[in-house]
C-alpha cells in the first residue's frame, strides 16, 4: 500500500526526521510493504488560483478545510473525513500521514495530540511538546508518531479482550507505547519506557503480526 507523509508549513527539520524515523520503525515492527512518499508540504501544480484553493490539491487547502478560526485549531476528525473523501481513494487506496505545528482538537476535548484511523491516515501534531527541552520534545513525537500509526496498522485490534480498555478507542494497558495518552505529561513517561526499552509489548507485537498476516 502507498503511504503519503505530508507536513504543513514551518514544520522543522528535526520534527520531520523524528516523524519520519518513527513511522520506518512502525514499518519495520509490521513486517508489512509500504510505498512510502515524502510529499511534504505538497501543492500540485494547479492548486491555486487568484481567488480559491483548488479542492484536494495541497495541504494548504486541508488545513484551511479544518481550522476552526475560533479555536484556532485544526479539527483532526475533519482532516482525516477529508483523507477518506480524496477521489483518488477511490482507485488505489492510500495512507496519509500528516504532521503539523498547529494545535489539533476533537469534538468533546480541548485539545488532542494526535488521531488516527485504520487502514487511512493519521494527523499528529508537535504543538504542545515545543515547550519542552528540544531532545525530549522531539522524543515525544517519536512516540506520539509510532502510537497513532500503529492505530493507522490496526493495533488495538476491536476483537482484542486482555490488557485493553475502551478510553477514546481501544488501548493497551500494558507498559507499551500503545496505551492511552490523555496529556503531555502522560506522553513524557510513555517516552521514557519507550527510551528504556519497553516499546510494543509481546500482546501488541502478536497482534501486528496477525494483522500483517491477512491484510497486505
Amino acid at each position: 500500500m502507498k503511504v503519503h507523509l505530508m507536513n504543513d508549513f514551518g514544520t522543522s527539520t528535526n520534527n520531520k526526521a523524528f516523524f519520519v524515523e518513527a513511522i520506518l520503525e512502525m514499518v519495520e515492527f509490521s513486517n508489512r510493504e509500504f510505498e512510502i512518499q515524502d510529499l511534504g508540504l505538497w501543492r500540485d501544480v494547479n492548486w491555486q488560483s487568484q481567488s480559491y484553493l483548488a479542492p484536494f490539491n495541497s495541504v494548504d487547502w486541508y488545513v484551511t478545510q479544518s481550522f476552526n478560526q475560533a479555536r484556532n485549531q485544526i479539527n483532526a476528525q475533519h482532516m482525516l473525513a477529508l483523507f477518506a473523501c480524496e477521489p483518488w481513494q477511490d482507485g488505489k487506496k492510500h495512507i496519509d500521514l500528516f504532521l503539523t505545528k498547529k494545535d489539533l482538537f476533537v469534538e468533546g476535548l480541548n485539545y488532542c495530540l494526535g488521531l488516527a484511523v485504520p487502514e487511512l491516515g493519521m494527523t499528529v501534531s508537535y504543538s504542545r511538546f515545543e515547550s519542552m527541552q528540544e531532545s525530549l520534545g522531539l522524543e515525544c513525537l517519536k512516540t506520539l508518531t509510532m502510537h497513532e500509526f500503529g492505530h493507522v496498522l490496526g493495533i488495538v485490534p476491536d476483537y482484542r479482550n486482555i490488557a485493553v480498555e475502551d478510553s477514546l478507542g481501544k488501548h493497551c494497558t500494558n507498559r507499551c507505547l500503545m496505551r492511552q495518552g490523555m496529556n503531555v505529561q502522560d506522553w513524557v513517561r510513555i517516552t521514557q519506557d519507550r527510551l528504556n526499552g519497553y516499546v510494543l509489548c509481546d500482546i501488541c507485537r502478536n497482534d501486528l503480526m496477525a494483522i500483517s498476516h491477512y491484510v497486505k
